[in-house]
């Protein structure tokens, strides 16, 4: 039961990335917050950007699919394509559209624990799947 626990927790970090800011704006009255990334992440298309955003989808579909295989796969890829932006900000490689190095990252790292939350959760469901064969 505890894997139900986690993928709550995992929708939960989700939602709570969606409302907060991406990066902290200290110069700035209005952030830009998660919904307004995921709304428009489409956007980045040719660019590696759009990568990142399809994260958005695979952590969806790894929530729908989590007790099949398709779920276990999706949920591995998921923080690969999310990590994409914090490799690029934290080394300031400019391989994103998005360079906002003078901001310190907040929004993402909600953004990011869902995902490995969901790896945890779908790991302990397959663990007890395979334990209950």
């Amino acid at each position: 039961m505890k894997n139900n626990y986690l993928l709550t927790a995992s929708i939960i970090s989700y939602l709570i990335s969606l409302g907060i800011p991406v990066h902290f704006e200290f110069d700035k009255y209005i952030s830009v917050i998660g919904l307004v990334y995921l709304s428009l992440g489409w956007v980045t298309f040719p660019h590696l950007d759009f990568f990142c955003w399809l994260g958005n989808f695979t952590l969806i579909f790894s929530w729908v699919f989590y007790k099949f295989k398709i779920g276990i796969i999706l949920s591995f890829i998921t923080p690969i394509l999310m990590i994409i932006y914090a490799i690029n900000f934290l080394f300031e490689l400019d391989i994103l559209d998005a360079q906002q190095y003078y901001y310190p990252l907040f929004g993402y790292w909600f953004w990011l624990l869902s995902s490995i939350l969901l790896i945890i959760s779908t790991i302990i469901n397959y663990k007890t799947k395979k334990s209950n064969l």
